[in-house]
């Protein structure tokens, strides 16, 4: 046998190797059960069981007359009572968590995080940081500008959503 046979061989048990390993896998994590059949063992399907009764998510249009394309597109709304107060320290902000969405819709409601954002009147809006909690302390503030900002919840997927109406303060100084 050539080297190039030889090659080809090796090639071909590695890809036998490995479509050997992935069903040895799969049977491992329970996706698949293997059954025997006049000697052979063939994958069967198992079904997935779910701990909740998942809701119909529309094809072509639901009762909620969303259609498919409508139903993925859907944002989640913004967080709620946006309160800014300014201190010596910087600029504290509060909020409240959106919302809770009871009609059917394509993102989920766990919510990993939000971002805050922060304009001057000379500025567009950027990204100013990220809080896991409905609070945050801006010591970046200068004495004296008026800043806006706004935040958005940020869903798992991560899908973020709407953002508040803008609030403005002008920061204290010393």
């Amino acid at each position: 046998m050539g080297k190039d046979g030889s090659r080809a061989m090796g090639a071909s048990i590695v890809l036998v190797l490995c479509c050997v390993l992935a069903v040895l896998s799969a049977c491992r994590g329970g996706l698949i059960r293997p059954t025997l059949t006049e000697g052979l063992a063939t994958p069967t399907p198992v079904p997935v069981e779910s701990e909740e009764p998942e809701e119909a998510i529309p094809t072509e249009s639901s009762d909620e007359g969303l259609t498919y394309e409508e139903f993925r597109s859907t944002t989640p709304p913004p967080p709620q009572s946006l309160r800014i107060e300014a201190l010596e320290g910087g600029m504290r902000l509060d909020w409240a968590p959106p919302e809770v969405v009871e009609s059917l819709h394509g993102y989920s409601d766990t919510i990993i995080y939000y971002n805050i954002y922060r304009r001057t009147e000379d500025t567009d809006f950027q990204l100013l940081d990220s809080s896991s909690s409905t609070s945050y302390l801006d010591k970046s503030a200068k004495p004296g500008t008026t800043y806006y900002y706004t935040v958005s919840a940020v869903h798992e997927g991560p899908v973020e959503g709407e953002t508040t109406s803008e609030v403005s303060v002008t920061a204290e100084g010393p």
